[in-house]
């Protein structure tokens, strides 16, 4: 019984495990493009693409939160993300968070990844609207349960449009 119940738990893990990773994060805005046109055809790619624009934003040392915030705004259903001041706080300030959900990122490391080759961890999928709309559930280090991410289907790109559940609540990095 111990044995059906690790193999049910190993094969779990690594289903929600996404191996979706680069050689870089996108030199520029144009480049960006070019992958939402490629990788944005399914949920997990748009989803994949969302990160990489949420970690140009939030690469200090670079000065890239412009071409982040354009690249955000390619990918999000929604232009008022902009408007989010909790969301924009926790991006700003709490960088770990979004990190949390890639592969190797854990509060006793605290949540340590390379941005430019990152994996993210999802649950389940759940499809609605004839298939035009997506929950992913994606998987924190730093959390209990799933959290869940609506992206839309337009013009054959998804896009990401409900992400609240992904900024709160998350573990602070083991000092």
């Amino acid at each position: 019984m111990k044995r059906v119940v690790a193999a049910a738990v190993l094969v779990a893990a690594v289903v929600s495990v996404s191996f979706v990773a680069r050689a870089a994060l996108p030199a520029d805005v144009a480049e960006f493009r070019d992958r939402l046109a490629t990788e944005a055809t399914t949920p997990e790619g748009a989803l994949h693409c969302w990160f990489e624009a949420l970690f140009v934003y939030q690469a200090a040392d670079t000065h890239r939160s412009d071409d982040g915030a354009a690249m955000l705004d390619l990918v999000c259903a929604d232009p008022r993300w902009q408007q989010n001041e909790l969301f924009l706080a926790q991006l700003r300030t709490k960088p770990f968070i979004f990190r949390s959900y890639c592969v190797g990122a854990e509060p006793a490391n605290s949540y340590q990844m390379d941005p430019d080759d990152f994996a993210l961890r999802y649950g389940k999928a759940t499809w609605q609207d004839d298939r035009q709309t997506c929950i992913l559930e994606l998987l924190s280090s730093g959390a209990d349960r799933p959290r869940p991410v609506r992206l839309v289907k337009l013009d054959e790109q998804w896009w990401v449009k409900e992400y609240g559940a992904l900024y709160a609540g998350v573990q602070e990095p083991a000092e």
